[in-house]
């Protein structure tokens, strides 16, 4: 079940998800079993965001901001069954259940420039976030950390040939914080996907 809300600035997300997968490797070490896992995330969040034109150079000045606050809570519930190697004892059958909290304050900050009535200018800060999390695939791991990321960018917005050409362009760069990515880990002869931190 889901269960999405929205009111105002303020969301609320209730999800479960449910997996079941059973596997047969031609790979002699690999078992053979069937793996259950339960994922369970209910998270809010609320946002504003406000712009301030001071009235400074012909009002052509202006500054936006915003900020937003999320909250996720997330639990997994492993359950599997036993499972059988050719190669190996089996291993028996195994549960287990881990849950964690990830908050984030998260912004963004702009100072615009109008240059002339058809060119603006900006700069621009923001920061983005994205919740960690568990790897159901691989049992009784710990979770991976929560993303973050820095943006920095300056651009120009502006429309020549009376409004029949417009040219927009922007400098910007990226700094990642424990970067979520992907990779295939081999456990008990096992391979499977998952997602840890690469770091900076």
């Amino acid at each position: 079940t889901d269960k999405f809300e929205y009111v105002g600035g303020l969301y609320y997300f209730d999800d479960d998800a449910k997996y079941s997968r059973t596997s047969t490797a031609l790979v002699p070490a690999a078992p053979i079993g069937n793996t259950r896992y339960k994922l369970t995330t209910e998270a809010w969040a609320a946002y504003g965001q406000t712009t301030w034109t001071p009235g400074w150079i012909e009002d052509r000045l202006s500054f936006t901001a915003g900020l937003r606050y999320t909250d996720e809570g997330k639990d997994i519930k492993w359950n599997n069954a036993e499972q059988i190697s050719a190669l190996r004892p089996p291993t028996p059958a195994a549960q287990a259940s881990d849950d964690k909290n990830f908050d984030n304050v998260s912004g963004n900050f702009t100072v615009a420039y109008q240059a002339a009535d058809d060119v603006n200018t900006y700069l621009r800060y923001g920061n983005g976030y994205r919740s960690g999390g568990f790897n159901g695939e691989s049992f009784a791991s710990d979770p991976f950390e929560e993303e973050s990321m820095d943006q920095y960018e300056l651009g120009v917005k502006s429309e020549w040939l009376d409004s029949r050409l417009r040219v927009n362009g922007s400098l910007y760069t990226y700094t990642y914080d424990d970067m979520q990515v992907s990779l295939i880990d081999v456990s008990s002869g096992t391979p499977s996907s998952i997602i840890t931190n690469a770091g900076k």
